[in-house]
């Protein structure tokens, strides 16, 4: 479903904002498609500095859009995944900066690199087997909500 395929973004928060609490969660199938399997989820999490984090996963809007977006209380950083793009913006909605990162593609190659060289015993993991683990337990537990 949308949680195991997406997961990334569950990564992504774990990462930026360290463990995670989840506060509530909305699991469902649309029947949009003819899958047994949820397709549309809403997640909100609290972070152990009291961070308030939504997370939403589907399969069913089109174009699709992978967005991760952190708002403060002077702006906000928002980083278009399949774009590759990142910008900064003020309070007043200016856009102070763009960033041009590398095409997503660039970022699978180097996952499987990465992979390869572990298994080699030439570097170590950049995500660990507890990492996945936190990650398929946050999974786990909103589920328990169907």
């Amino acid at each position: 479903g949308a949680m195991l395929e997406l997961s990334h973004e569950l990564d992504l928060a774990i990462c930026l904002f360290g463990p995670l609490k989840l506060l509530f969660s909305s699991v469902r199938n649309s029947n949009i498609f003819e899958i047994d399997v949820e397709d549309n989820v809403s997640l909100v999490f609290e972070s152990n500095d009291l961070y308030n984090i939504t997370i939403r996963l589907n399969f069913c809007t089109t174009p699709p859009k992978r967005i991760l977006s952190i708002r403060g209380t002077t702006g906000e950083i928002s980083w278009d995944l399949l774009k590759s793009t990142a910008r900064l913006i003020n309070s007043d909605n200016i856009v102070l900066d763009t960033l041009i990162g590398p095409p997503i593609r660039e970022l699978y190659l180097k996952q499987l690199e990465n992979m390869f060289l572990c298994y080699h015993g030439m570097e170590k993991p950049k995500s660990t087997l507890e990492d996945g683990i936190r990650v398929l337990s946050l999974i786990s537990e909103a589920k328990a909500t169907l």
